[in-house]
Order: structure tokens, then sequence, then C-alpha cells
């Protein structure tokens, strides 16, 4: 049975992390290690960890300081031991007790260096199913116009996090330069068709805020990668772009 290390980065997540940990700890899938790396947080967040790392002793609580959150993901594979990553935040779920199983299960037949699957994106009112695995949206061309598969889809060897992690110069879209460069060396890929967690659509990238950042961002990412195909989709870039602007505005 391959070993999976599910990594939950939080600060001040007192309102969210118990539903985290306790969508993680259901899973049927028995092979889990699962690693909390908390930014030293102020609240009763680390109250609520301990609580229940008397409990399950496969949680491994880190408590430091860090510079942000791809600097904790990093972290967070610098001490995760399974074969396989998967980052699931503060606030995330799984969306039933047996996916992780399926999802190993369909990873032990061909040890691909990444499986992806779908997403529900929860805006409180609603969710919103995002068919990344039938699109088969991870490709340079979908990143390169801004059309993402986010981690939160994303189960990877934890060998290829160890050799090189993600770039902390980024700060919205590093998980985004990180499947670019391995794109790039042509790693293997396969998909599952079905949704491996419920994202909290009122997370940090999600924000209004910060869409101008993601967009640049983009570009960094797109320049360095696949120049030809920045200068050649920059109009349909300035339409999508303004498509998003006008949908974060009318929510």
């Amino acid at each position: 049975m391959l070993s999976l290390s599910v990594i939950t980065v939080c600060y001040n997540a007192e309102e969210s992390i118990e539903k985290t940990m306790q969508s993680v700890l259901n899973q049927s899938y028995e092979n889990i290690e699962y690693l909390i790396i908390d930014g030293q947080s102020t609240d009763s967040t680390l109250e609520i960890v301990k609580k229940y790392q008397e409990k399950y002793k496969n949680i491994r609580l880190v408590s430091e300081k860090d510079s942000g959150i791809y600097n904790a993901m990093n972290k967070g594979a610098s001490y995760a031991q399974g074969e396989y990553i998967y980052y699931l935040n503060s606030g995330d779920l799984f969306p039933n007790e047996t996916i992780v199983e399926q999802v190993m299960q369909k990873i032990e037949k061909t040890k691909p260096d990444i499986l992806y699957g779908n997403i529900d994106v929860d805006y409180g009112t609603h969710q919103h199913r995002i068919l990344y695995a039938k699109q088969k949206r991870l490709k340079k061309l979908w990143i390169a116009l801004g059309i993402t598969v986010c981690h939160q889809a994303v189960f990877a060897k934890t060998s290829l996090l160890k050799e090189r992690g993600f770039d902390e110069s980024f700060k919205l879209w590093a998980d985004q330069e990180w499947m670019m460069q391995l794109l790039k060396k042509k790693v293997t890929v396969e998909t599952i068709e079905k949704s491996v967690c419920i994202y909290d659509g009122f997370g940090e990238s999600s924000s209004a805020l910060n869409l101008e950042l993601v967009f640049q961002e983009s570009d960094r990412i797109t320049k360095k990668y696949t120049p030809v195909i920045y200068y050649e989709t920059k109009p349909m870039k300035w339409v999508l772009r303004i498509y998003r602007r006008w949908q974060r505005r009318n929510g």
C-alpha cells in the first residue's frame, strides 16, 4: 500500500481547521501521514490540533514562523515521508470518506508523477464543480492562458517536491509555476474523473484584491516557459481578463 502525506498549512485558522482535520482523519485509506504546518498561530488553532494529536498518532504538528503560504508548503514537503503528497488547506475538505482510497488505488496501478481530479468550489451559498479531469486541463497552453488546475486537485510524487519545490517569489501562483516546469520536463500525468476536494472559494488567491497580482504572475510564468504562446495569446488573455474582472465585480 502506497503512503500518502496530506499537508495542511494554516495560520490563525480556529474557525476552519477542525473540519479540515476531521475530513482527513475520517478517510478510509489507512496509510496517511498528516502534517499540520502552522505559522505560529495566536488563536486557538494549536489547541484544536493538539487535541486531535493526542488521539491520532499519524498527526505531526510543526508550528513556527514562515514567510508565506508557499514557504509553509515547501516546509511541509521537506518533512513529508509519504510516497505521494496532497495539500489540503485549512477550510478545504475531502468530499467523502473514501476519495483518498479511490485515488490511491488508481495511483497504485501505474504510479504516475502526477494525478489530478475535479474540484467543487464552495462559495458558501452554493458549490461550483470544475471538471479539470474531463477537460484535460493540466496542459502548458491552458496554464499560459490563465486557465489553471489548482493544487487542491493534484496528488504528486513527494520526490518531485523535494527535488524542486515552489518558487517562493510567486505569492499566489507558485503552484502553477511548479506545474509548468514539470510539464516542460514531460512528467507522467493521469486523471481521475471524480471530485477530490471541496475547495474554499474564499481563500487568499480567490480575493478580488489579488486578481491583478494573479495576472502579473501568470504573465511571468508564460514568458519564462512559453514565450511564443505569451505573445500569440495576448489578445485572447486581454479578453479573458476583462471577463474575469467583470465576474469579480458582479460576483
